[in-house]
């Protein structure tokens, strides 16, 4: 999936500073205030951020490895991270496993075909909406394939899994432990080292989206400070997680929306609690991504290229949605038998460069004036959620519900 770099203009790079920078020129009141404008509460922890990024920094600068640890695999759900990582002087090797499972059908054991033909719907949609996406591995033998190089590197010492705080990449984690927990209780011989590099956010990046943002220094720093060995309890609650992912009914999944119901993990909670949000609500019918767009549209954003970098860059609270993920969620809010969107056609310009506008009954749904009944039938997990199994999330009980209107 695309994975975009956001800069920011608004504040100093703390790439840029030095210890002499911010403790020379700055007097203590000063000091403060600019730890607490990156996000810092006291002086000492800015400091020492300030400190680790520079020997992070000097030490990439002269080229030092830093993966020197034989035996080792770096996982990424994305290719976003290969370059950098061996500009940031890592050596071991790097294996994209880039599965969107927050998207689709899932089943448990999993369909490799059927998730195949799914892959396979986003390669179809990419002239049409004219997106410059990456390729994904569509169909049941590519999409196999990335399954078999994970297998195969069980024979490593140790896995390190890069992973963002979002759905996607959570997921994607998610998975994972699901399938080192199957190979544990197949295997008598000893399992690779798991840990984990998880990160929500970072001082100098106001808007953090992903780990794609951060400069070879940057990569450096979150592996010594962000890295983690993963707990037996974690594996497990990612093994439970993907099997209430994987049932026909979401009821099974309502246990880990609970309140610390993640604490052997706490980077799945918000994840998880995102995902479900993502269900038709309740009040509207609208699943929050189809709200922010629709708000957005409202606010004056004019096209669907737009909608994505509003989202991206200002809305969505924990960015998860590629481009060509966006597009069909887009897409489907102009259903024939109950539009929320209108589109303008006009024949010089790509699908997403096309001017939006709200529908009357757009306007309606927004104004929580009416409830949306024009969805088409999605797979959500194991879940087909249509007319005829009409799961909900309810806001007030932060849970998914049977609601037949």
């Amino acid at each position: 999936m695309t994975r975009r770099r956001l800069h920011s203009d608004d504040q100093t790079d703390l790439a840029m500073l030095s210890l002499e920078d911010v403790t020379q020129r700055s007097q203590d009141e000063d000091l403060l205030a600019r730890a607490q404008g990156f996000g810092f509460q006291t002086k000492d922890a800015f400091l020492q951020h300030v400190r680790v990024y520079q020997e992070a920094k000097a030490a990439q600068e002269c080229g030092d490895t830093v993966d020197e640890d034989p035996g080792l695999v770096h996982i990424r759900c994305g290719s976003d991270l290969a370059e950098g990582l061996k500009q940031a002087g890592f050596a071991a090797p790097f294996l994209e496993f880039s599965d969107p499972v927050c998207q689709g059908p899932l089943r448990d054991p999993y369909d490799f075909a059927e998730r195949g033909r799914f892959l396979e719907i986003y390669e179809a949609q990419k002239p049409k909406y004219g997106t410059a996406a990456p390729t994904l591995p569509s169909g049941p033998e590519p999409h196999k394939t990335q399954y078999e190089s994970l297998i195969n590197a069980l024979s490593a010492e140790q896995w390190v899994i890069w992973s963002e705080a979002d759905p996607y990449d959570i997921f994607v984690l998610i998975r994972l432990f699901h399938i080192y927990n199957e190979q544990q209780k197949k295997t008598q011989t000893d399992l690779p080292k798991l840990d984990v590099i998880a990160v929500d956010h970072f001082p100098d990046i106001p808007r953090f989206t992903g780990l794609g943002q951060l400069s070879p220094a940057g990569l450096r720093f979150v592996w010594t400070q962000n890295r983690q060995p993963v707990s037996q309890e974690a594996i497990l609650l990612g093994d439970r997680l993907w099997r209430a992912l994987c049932a026909e009914s979401p009821l099974r999944f309502n246990e880990f929306l609970q309140p610390d119901a993640c604490h052997d993990f706490p980077f799945f909670g918000p994840a998880v609690q995102r995902w479900a949000q993502d269900y038709p609500w309740v009040s509207d019918g609208l699943t929050k991504t189809e709200r922010l767009a629709l708000e957005a549209v409202a606010s004056g954003v004019e096209t669907a290229s737009a909608l994505f970098g509003d989202l991206i860059f200002e809305k969505e609270p924990l960015v998860f949605l590629g481009d060509i993920m966006f597009w069909p969620i887009l897409e489907g809010l102009m259903v024939p038998q109950a539009p929320l969107l209108a589109i303008e056609a006009k024949a010089d310009l790509p699908w997403i460069r096309q001017p939006l506008s709200l529908t009357p009954l757009g306007k309606a749904i927004l104004a929580e004036k009416e409830i949306w009944q024009g969805r088409q039938a999605e797979w959500r997990g194991g879940v087909l959620v249509s007319p005829e199994k009409p799961w909900r999330y309810d806001s007030a009980t932060q849970s998914l519900v049977m609601r037949r209107s």
